[in-house]
């Protein structure tokens, strides 16, 4: 794993989190040993363990002046200098360790990524995806009980869309589905459903209100769903922009942190949009985790029985799959190649 995710862009969060100088939010997926905080010298990520007796200091999100061990009071600046040390003579020369982040279309990432700026720029949707105007709502975390790769196949698989999401199924035309592959990511559209059609009354709320959004003109898109590789999902649907990241814990279990944000009109007035569009991604999210779980049950039993039985992988509706292991297959280690390719058949 480290071998695969030490050059990958590691996002950690967006400038939207921490508008303010002040504002800071600890990682979660780190075990809120950092926070990305907005200080004098930018978005920078900061270590959170006082340098005195090792005490976490920042909790969940916030906004402070200074960054107080609850110990014994060590006190910090928020650029990570220490400034206070009760009781000692001479202030200890100890720290924060910082980093400074880098950013696209305000997502801030803890390695360079000019290399992918310059790829996201031919991004045929890339207008799609600014995030002018628009505000953070909410956050959620999810713990999912399977490996994040198959979290990934499952994201990249529109062939289930009609079969199993009787809800998003309803709401886009996979009959439009328009893919797009660069080295570091794909993109994946897929139409507006204009015609009436059965659906999960989840999604009949949400679709009533999207309609409500767009009188003149139906969104020609449903859904855009890009993945930046390896592990970092941006997607639109209409009025609304979401960051889901995905982080292995082990094997079988995998951390996902979603970021819901929706345009400022929307996000501050209009709290009734914002909560049925994410009962609606919440439906197909948890559909998605009965599909991960019945993929590696199979798999499992597959392996117990020392079979191999993989089916084709449909040429159009999943046709990322094979793309995405592409990249997996490129960018790691000899030995975790060998992992990878010995449990599936997406050469």
């Amino acid at each position: 794993m480290d071998s695969l995710f030490k050059d990958s862009p590691k996002y950690v969060g967006h400038k939207l989190m921490i508008p303010e100088i002040g504002d800071f939010i600890c990682l979660p997926q780190e075990s809120n040993s950092r926070a990305l905080i907005h200080n004098k010298n930018g978005y920078e990520i900061i270590s959170n363990i006082c340098r005195h007796r090792q005490s976490p200091m920042l909790r969940d999100k916030g906004n402070v002046s200074s960054i107080v061990c609850p110990l014994h009071c060590w006190t910090y600046d928020i650029t990570g200098k220490l400034i206070g040390a009760p009781n000692f003579k001479s202030l200890p020369n100890l720290n924060l360790k910082t980093k400074k982040t880098f950013e696209w279309e305000g997502l801030l990432f803890e390695n360079d990524v000019s290399k992918l700026k310059y790829s996201l720029s031919r991004n045929p949707f890339f207008d799609y995806f600014t995030f002018d105007n628009f505000a953070l709502h909410n956050v959620t975390s999810q713990i999912c009980n399977y490996n994040w790769k198959t979290f990934v196949e499952v994201y990249l698989d529109d062939y289930h869309v009609d079969s199993f999401h009787s809800g998003l199924g309803g709401f886009v035309d996979c009959n439009k589905l328009q893919w797009h592959f660069f080295d570091d990511y794909s993109i994946q559209a897929v139409g507006y459903l204009n015609e009436v059609k059965r659906t999960s009354s989840i999604y009949s709320d949400w679709t009533s209100l999207v309609r409500s959004q767009y009188v003149k003109e139906k969104p020609k898109w449903g859904a855009i769903w890009m993945l930046i590789y390896p592990n970092i999902m941006l997607e639109w649907y209409p009025q609304t922009l979401v960051i889901s990241i995905l982080y292995p814990i082990s094997p079988e279990k995998t951390l996902n942190v979603t970021e819901f944000y929706y345009p400022e009109q929307i996000c501050h007035f209009h709290e009734t949009y914002a909560k049925a569009q994410q009962l609606a991604y919440k439906e197909t999210a948890e559909e998605d985790d009965k599909i991960a779980i019945l993929i590696e049950e199979g798999r499992k039993s597959i392996k117990c029985s020392n079979e191999k039985s993989f089916g084709p992988i449909h040429p159009r509706l999943e046709a990322g799959i094979p793309h995405f292991y592409k990249f997996l297959k490129s960018s790691s280690s000899r030995k975790l190649k060998k992992h990878f390719y010995d449990s599936n058949n997406f050469n």
